[in-house]
């Protein structure tokens, strides 16, 4: 994870880039009260961030419904580790 002060933009927020890169901790709530606080005041604005937030919300309840067994443990595994990856993709 960077550091906040090399992840915010000219107006001390929150960069989409560092945001999208936090949005599973968010979900997973693990992270600090104050980078909480700068990633949903960033998402409060941000269409293109909460459409992010919104399609990884959509997946996991999606995938949340699977049966055991239905996906190969090797390709959960890969999904798994793709939301977990250091640059994450562009905003839409």
């Amino acid at each position: 994870m960077e550091p906040a002060r090399e992840a915010r933009g000219a107006s001390g927020e929150l960069a989409c880039d560092a945001v999208l890169g936090l949005l599973t901790d968010l979900l997973e709530e693990a992270l600090p009260a104050g980078r909480r606080e700068l990633v949903t005041a960033h998402l409060a604005g941000c269409p293109a961030c909460s459409g992010w937030l919104a399609q990884l919300r959509a997946t996991i309840e999606v995938l949340g419904c699977l049966r055991d067994g239905v996906v190969p443990a090797p390709a959960l595994t890969a999904l798994r580790d793709s939301f977990h990856t250091p640059d994450p993709p562009e905003p839409p």
